[in-house]
């Protein structure tokens, strides 16, 4: 099948769900394995990639719009781009970059009743590649905000503190609320901190 890859993907979107462990009808179009290697940003191809793979299938997403998802120019265009705002020049670059990308793949899956689980993550030069399984779980894609969250960097110094989205509170600890924040100063040095995210706050790689 030849043709425009975003169209493509949107006709190939499953006939219907399928529980772990179905297999798809031979007239299902969805796709056991996509492979996204734009020149650029894959952004405008993760809402369509994350519906056209079947239940349990392989996505492979490379970015090479580091200057984006790294921080060094343009953050209003990764806000644009992943819904996200990264730190100019960090020391953790490259894992920022990764972590950004899967909350973009993981929020657009989560908005279908999906949820990824990253195979294995992967930062060098200008670039970024993820690999991820994308499962029909709503259960799941309601729990996103405990996977994601937000990383508080101080302005002085390497120290950095992370918070969730979301947690778990209530009577018996089972419902929902928002996060909460750490100290708004450095615990080292007592300066101010700035604030990027939202992030993939979950493994970058399934160690199996």
């Amino acid at each position: 099948r030849i043709g425009d890859a975003t169209s493509e993907m949107y006709r190939s979107r499953p006939i219907k769900k399928l529980r772990p462990g179905m297999m798809p009808s031979p007239e299902d179009p969805s796709w056991d394995v996509i492979d996204l290697d734009p020149y650029g940003t894959t952004a405008p191809f993760l809402d369509a990639a994350l519906q056209a793979a079947v239940n349990g299938g392989l996505l492979c997403v490379t970015s090479t719009d580091m200057r984006v998802l790294g921080g060094s120019q343009q953050a209003d265009v990764c806000v644009a781009r992943y819904g996200a705002i990264s730190f100019k020049s960090s020391p953790y670059l490259h894992e920022m970059a990764l972590r950004i990308l899967l909350q973009s793949a993981a929020s657009t899956a989560a908005k279908y009743g999906r949820s990824i689980h990253p195979i294995l993550s992967v930062g060098m030069d200008f670039y970024v590649r993820v690999f991820f399984t994308v499962h029909d779980n709503g259960s799941e894609a309601n729990q996103l905000s405990l996977k994601l969250g937000y990383i508080y960097q101080s302005t002085q110094c390497p120290s950095f503190a992370i918070s969730p989205m979301g947690r778990l509170g209530g009577k018996n600890s089972r419902h929902f609320q928002a996060g909460r924040p750490p100290s708004m100063e450095c615990f080292e040095t007592g300066d101010n901190l700035k604030v990027a995210g939202p992030i993939w706050l979950g493994p970058l790689h399934d160690k199996q």
